[in-house]
């Protein structure tokens, strides 16, 4: 079945994303016509973005908050915030090919979002639907209800964190008071970050880490998917580990699944894959 309907979508334009509706179903998706504009806006602190564009948000040399973006982009100001929305409906076809939702974001340009260096960011509400990174930044906070990839870079949000049903998530050099990410289909990457708790899902995807700076907690599952990183042996670490289908090792050993804290306040670390394997190398 697999190969058939994989040679129906090289016989018909390439990858198409799958799913059923009473019978097999294909999202297609049109080049929006479209080029490039720069505007500016003063008094923005909050970004509501809704957009099948990639979006990249930075700081930079400027003294009003500058956008780069498609020209079919809608774009409105209310009070301190800006409202961006770029979307396209999808034709459907009663045949569907395998393949990733890249294929359609891809078509609808780049939006990047320049703002100034003393300017304070309060709230970036993300349903985008390829890609959206933050740069260098101090904000409230990041929600993400897209199915795009979201990757923070050297942020730190003065509130939790909450980012759901997304595509890859990648946490760089990064604070946050609590975290919570739910990722659908994607990998999870996190580099040297620092929280007081974080709690990991996908849905289909691995999760790697390296080290991390931990307060209270650190738990990570997969559904379908490998559970790799490092932590610290110490006092406080807590951890377990445990792999339905698979296996699962702590610190070179498969037969060790837990390690016990007699300290008060202990940190706690626990990672279980359904179907993938669970390795937790000393860090």
């Amino acid at each position: 079945m697999g190969i058939f309907l994989f040679a129906l979508g090289l016989g018909n334009g390439g990858a198409r994303t799958v799913y059923w509706d009473h019978g097999f179903t294909t999202d297609q998706y049109s080049r929006v016509k479209s080029h490039q504009v720069t505007k500016s806006y003063s008094g923005i602190k909050n970004f509501s973005l809704a957009t099948a564009s990639r979006v990249q948000i930075k700081k930079g040399n400027v003294s009003k908050t500058e956008i780069t973006y498609p020209s079919a982009t809608k774009v409105t100001k209310s009070g301190d915030t800006l409202h961006m929305n770029l979307k396209s409906q999808p034709k459907r076809h009663g045949v569907v090919f395998f393949g990733d939702f890249d294929q359609a974001s891809h078509l609808f340009g780049k939006t990047i979002i320049t703002v100034p260096k003393n300017t304070q960011i309060g709230t970036i509400t993300s349903d985008v639907a390829d890609s959206i990174s933050v740069k260098n930044m101090i904000i409230k906070t990041i929600t993400s209800s897209g199915v795009g990839d979201v990757t923070l870079d050297h942020v730190t949000t003065t509130a939790d964190l909450d980012l759901e049903n997304t595509g890859d998530v990648t946490l760089k050099s990064s604070r946050f008071p609590n975290a919570h990410l739910d990722v659908g289909a994607g990998d999870v990457t996190l580099t040297s970050n620092k929280f007081d708790s974080m709690s990991v899902e996908t849905g289909a995807g691995d999760i790697n880490f390296n080290p991390q700076k931990v307060g209270k907690s650190l738990t990570a599952h997969s559904d379908v998917g490998d559970i790799s990183g490092h932590v610290a042996k110490n006092k406080r670490a807590q951890i377990s580990v445990s792999a339905d289908v698979g296996d699962a090792s702590l610190f070179g050993s498969s037969h060790k699944k837990h390690i016990e804290s007699t300290a008060k306040n202990p940190i706690v670390y626990k990672f279980t894959s359904d179907v993938g394997d669970v390795t937790i190398h000393e860090g």
